[in-house]
């Protein structure tokens, strides 16, 4: 398989390392070896540590192929053993492009402090204004408003309350207690009556021989209308119990309706 060949660098950048001061003087530094000069041993032939410039070889090789982060980091690691010019418009350039704009705008204006050539000068000031316009955007969006809170919302009104007299069940209890205690009261107050006349009896045999139908038949109407009596009162209890329930439900969980049975209608519903 074959490697294509890489990149080649951008003009600007070409036109910058090429330019800078210690690349400028490496053709001189070559004629004068040819020339039979001596070269100091140990040093490139621009005077940057050879190890230096391994790095920065590297490093321009892989900002060519757009491996930014790989070249900054051989950018660094170059300038940090010999920290040339050469190093801070192209390390600069690969911060930018790899989206880090404060650190490339602090390394142009390094660059610019050195006082570099025109050519250099403008180019670093082009690519500086660059990051500063797009570190003003980041900024702004930084500091752009949060949107509002979508206001919650309002929580809907409890029903009111069924008035108590409006249940029909209740009303159901109701009128059957109020039924049957008054067919209690009735039938004890026939009793009553009967007893009464039979004390009231004009003679001995007329009270003799209505004694014993008179008093059987006053004790069982005693005991129905005391039964009467006692469910008419536990009915209107209930209702009572009843309309108190109701009161704290809303009326859409209530229903009720009439079935018709063989001797008259029934009372049913969900409560």
């Amino acid at each position: 398989m074959t490697t294509p060949p890489p990149r080649p660098l951008p003009l600007v950048l070409a036109a910058v390392i090429t330019a800078s001061p210690g690349v400028a003087a490496a053709e001189p530094a070559a004629d004068a070896q040819e020339g039979g000069g001596a070269k100091e041993q140990g040093s490139a032939p621009d005077g940057m540590n050879p190890e230096a410039r391994a790095h920065l070889d590297r490093a321009l090789e892989l900002y060519g192929e757009e491996r930014y982060a790989e070249a900054i980091r051989e950018f660094q690691r170059g300038y940090k053993i010999d920290p040339r010019t050469e190093f801070l418009f192209a390390w600069a350039q690969a911060e930018r492009l790899n989206g880090d704009c404060l650190t490339a705008a602090e390394l142009y204006k390094r660059f610019l402090d050195e006082d570099p050539s025109e050519v250099q000068a403008a180019a670093a000031q082009k690519s500086l204004e660059m990051c500063e316009e797009r570190i003003e955007e980041e900024l702004e969006q930084d500091v752009a408003p949060e949107p509002e809170p979508e206001p919650e919302p309002e929580p809907e009104p409890e029903p009111e309350p069924t008035p108590f007299y409006l249940d029909p069940l209740g009303d159901a209890l109701v009128a059957t207690g109020v039924v049957a205690a008054i067919a209690g009261g009735g039938l004890l107050t026939v009793a009553e009556v009967r007893q009464r006349r039979l004390a009231g009896a004009d003679t001995y045999d007329a009270f003799a021989t209505d004694y014993d139908s008179v008093t059987a038949s006053s004790r069982n109407l005693r005991i129905a209308g005391a039964v009467g009596l006692s469910v008419g009162a536990a009915l209107v209890a209930g209702a009572v119990v009843r309309w108190m329930v109701v009161r704290r439900r809303p009326a859409a969980e209530r229903t009720a309706w009439l079935v018709p049975t063989g001797t008259g209608v029934a009372l049913g519903g969900r409560f």
